[in-house]
């Protein structure tokens, strides 16, 4: 499955998420909700425009979360989630499933959460409004994963929390891809979602 050059991530949720990025049937979105007893979609999405050479990505993995929908997709030309250097992570948290949530207070947690894991972080947040936040972390040494970079924007969004991140592997991705992709994720918006009824 392939992603558009402007691929909107419209995921369905409890009042939320299933599926997204990629282009499926209306009939395979339906019958995944219905597999996991989620039949109303979300009511916004996340919009992101992908730079000219790096439009194909495709779902590696999808789960639910006993908070929400997590969706993991990797570069056309990787086989898995194994073998890539690279992913971009969306995630729908429904306010019902964790009341009080901001997306001020999980960019918060997940600094301070890299912190249990690995030897050297360095989080910021670099960017923060009413309805968004933009955080950025390099984290290495870590007893969970390689060295990576990350990009990430969370939204407050109506029905729930929707981020998107970005995350590479350092010394992996070239600088230039690293800047691209980072500008992807900080332009992203969330929208209303077309789906939503």
């Amino acid at each position: 499955m392939k992603f558009s050059f402007l691929f909107l991530i419209t995921t369905s949720l409890l009042m939320a998420s299933c599926q997204s990025l990629h282009n499926i049937s209306q009939q395979q979105q339906m019958n995944s909700l219905q597999q996991y007893g989620l039949i109303k979609p979300a009511k916004q999405t996340i919009a992101m425009q992908l730079p000219v050479g790096m439009k194909y990505w495709k779902i590696a993995d999808q789960s639910i979360t006993s908070k929400g929908i997590v969706i993991k997709t990797i570069p056309n030309e990787a086989s898995s989630l194994a073998d890539t250097n690279e992913t971009i992570r969306t995630e729908i948290i429904p306010y019902a499933n964790d009341p009080g949530l901001t997306a001020r207070k999980l960019a918060e947690q997940a600094i301070t959460g890299a912190k249990k894991y690995c030897q050297q972080i360095d989080g910021n947040i670099v960017n923060q409004n009413t309805q968004s936040v933009i955080y950025t972390l390099t984290a290495k040494k870590c007893t969970n994963g390689p060295d990576q970079i990350q990009t990430t924007k969370i939204f407050n969004g109506i029905d729930a929390i929707y981020f998107t991140r970005y995350t590479a592997k350092i010394g992996f991705v070239s600088s230039a891809k690293l800047n691209a992709m980072s500008r992807v994720i900080r332009a992203s918006r969330l929208i209303a979602n077309p789906e939503y009824r």
